[in-house]
C-alpha cells in the first residue's frame, strides 16, 4: 500500500481510471493495524482492479475533515473520481474480500439503494 497525504490525495483519487481504496488509520490503533494487515493481504488479490492506499488520519486532518472522518479505521472507495463507498470500523478479511469482489465484478455496485443507506 502506498502512503497518501493531504497534498497527494485529490490527484490520486480524482484522476485514476481504476477503483481507488484509501484507508484512514493511525499507528496507535490496534484496529487500524489489523485492518491495514488485512488490506495488504487483499491487495495481492485485487491489485489489477483496485489501487490501495493509506493515510495517517492525524497527520492529514484537511482530507479527514473534508470527508467527515471522525473515527478510524475508515475506508473510502472511489471510482472515476467519485466516492462510491465508505466503510467505518474493523472488518474481517472475508467480509472485505467479499465487498471488494462485488466492486470489481459489478461496475454499478454499490447501487443507489446501498448508497442511500450510508
Amino acid at each position: 500500500m502506498q502512503l497518501l497525504n493531504d497534498d497527494t490525495f485529490s490527484a490520486t483519487t480524482q484522476r485514476s481510471n481504476q477503483t481507488v481504496l484509501v484507508l484512514f488509520e493511525t499507528d496507535w490503533s490496534g484496529y487500524c493495524q489489523i485492518l491495514l494487515m488485512i488490506l495488504k493481504k487483499l491487495e495481492t488479490t485485487f491489485a489489477k482492479q483496485i489501487r490501495f492506499y493509506n493515510m495517517d488520519f492525524e497527520m492529514n486532518r484537511n482530507t479527514a475533515t473534508q470527508f467527515n472522518i471522525g473515527r478510524v479505521p475508515t475506508i473510502l472507495i472511489f471510482r472515476n473520481g467519485e466516492l462510491i463507498e465508505r466503510i467505518t470500523g474493523i472488518q474481517s478479511q472475508n467480509d472485505m474480500a467479499a465487498r471488494l469482489k462485488k466492486l470489481v465484478e459489478n461496475p454499478y455496485y454499490p447501487d443507489s439503494e446501498s448508497l442511500s443507506m450510508k
